[in-house]
């Protein structure tokens, strides 16, 4: 029989790939089942959590127990339903997503090999990013579309429930930016992608220095040339946190160059985009806009559910959202969804929802300040969070299984070595 630890090896070397390439290929969309997309997301998760269970062998007791709570939640949840249909297939996806990560956490030794997959994925993404650059010049410099969808009938269907998204993510804003999306649903996904990427790259020990800033400052290029700005706002957070809680055990003249290029970078930023940026947040106010879809419509929902209970609406269920008139999308329907995971757990959980998020946040300041650049990949689900209501679909709890590994695969305070400028063994150090 094969001892633990070399098949815990193994299935590492197995899961490393699937979940590197089940990233990039989140949105391939095979077909759809029961109204479920099954796409390169969802079939990585599911392979993976079948070859965890097969070489594991067996599933403690506490992860069932915890799936068990879920699913009585999740049901008494659904009492007074008014949509069942709707109520039942998020339901069944809260579930499913549940089980998965009870599984999977059932791996002390990590889902992935930490370096491993970010060169792999950082490799894939940053080739990924140059095809994001060439698809926003050929949209706003030569005004063609022919980059545009490489997956054809394999994309995901588009905000505006066409196949393909052949048209509703480039449409342009006032000042007429075109947004690519590359193998994306949407400039915003392609963008969380990305800068999940920059992360994972940081979060690296054994990339040489030169590798490393070079893949980090296409794919931080990258994320800039979608123009989505929920995609802007995970970049400069993985930044800040890199330079406040990785950047303590580098060297002064390392530290001196990151913050010069941070310097840079915003200066490019604000020439580049600087009146595409003002442009969208003069429209926060304005109804059907993406501030307003995934902040200011849901921020006031929440007042007014709190106020009729502390225990929130039944799981997904919209008749209460189509009433609002305060809630309309860039098409001028009333929702049905809502694009704010932090809002759709107090909306729809109450108290209970606001309580978890709280945990949840504190547990990621803990995370930051002891593990320093191996929390970056989980800043990066936080900040994504609020631009997706759906934080039990596939596209978010595949990235968020990799990152909860990454983040328990280091010493506590590994701070030092964490970093660009970081010494590592000459054996290592040939990525």
């Amino acid at each position: 029989m094969m001892p633990a630890t070399a098949t815990g090896g193994q299935l590492s070397d197995v899961l490393t790939p699937v979940f590197a390439f089940g990233c990039l290929f989140a949105n391939f969309t095979v077909t759809y089942l029961g109204g479920y997309a099954l796409n390169g997301s969802f079939l990585a998760l599911a392979a993976s959590a079948m070859l965890t269970l097969v070489i594991e062998g067996r599933v403690p007791r506490w992860p069932l127990l915890a799936v068990a709570i879920i699913v009585a939640i999740v049901a008494v949840k659904a009492i007074g339903t008014e949509n069942v249909e709707e109520s039942a297939k998020s339901g069944a996806q809260i579930i499913a997503a549940a089980l998965c990560l009870c599984i999977f956490s059932v791996r002390r030794g990590g889902l992935v090999h930490r370096e491993d997959f970010a060169v792999l994925f950082g490799r894939l993404m940053t080739l990924h990013a140059v095809l994001l650059i060439a698809q926003c010049i050929a949209l706003n410099v030569f005004g063609s579309f022919v980059l545009q969808n490489p997956f054809g009938p394999f994309s995901a269907i588009g905000p505006a429930g066409e196949l393909g998204a052949l048209q509703a993510p480039y449409l342009p804003y006032e000042d007429g930016v075109m947004r690519p999306n590359g193998f994306y649903s949407e400039p915003s996904v392609a963008a969380a992608y990305t800068v999940f990427a920059l992360a994972c790259v940081l979060s690296a020990t054994t990339l040489r220095s030169g590798r490393k800033v070079t893949m980090a400052v296409v794919l931080a290029a990258g994320a800039f040339a979608t123009f989505a700005l929920t995609g802007w706002v995970m970049l400069g957070g993985v930044l800040a946190c890199f330079m406040m809680f990785g950047a303590r055990g580098m060297k002064s003249s390392h530290k001196f160059g990151i913050y010069a290029l941070a310097l840079l970078a915003v200066v490019v930023a604000a020439l580049v985009g600087g009146s595409y940026l003002m442009d969208r947040v003069d429209g926060a106010g304005e109804m059907g806009g993406s501030i307003y879809i995934r902040f200011t419509g849901p921020f006031m929902l929440i007042g007014e559910v709190l106020g009729k209970g502390l225990l929130g609406l039944p799981i997904n269920d919209p008749t209460f959202l189509l009433t609002r008139d305060y809630l309309v999308d860039f098409a001028g329907r009333q929702f049905s969804t809502l694009d704010n995971f932090y809002v759709w757990l107090v909306v729809y959980f109450g108290l209970a929802g606001l309580g978890f998020i709280v945990w949840c946040l504190l547990r990621l300041w803990r995370a930051l300040r002891s593990r320093g650049n191996l929390a970056l990949p989980l800043v990066v689900l936080a900040l994504f969070a609020a631009a997706t209501g759906s934080g039990y679909n596939s596209v978010f709890v595949l990235p968020l299984a990799v990152a909860l590994s990454i983040v328990r695969s280091g010493p506590e305070r590994a701070l030092a070595e964490q970093t660009i400028g970081a010494t590592v063994p000459a054996g290592l150090a040939t990525r």
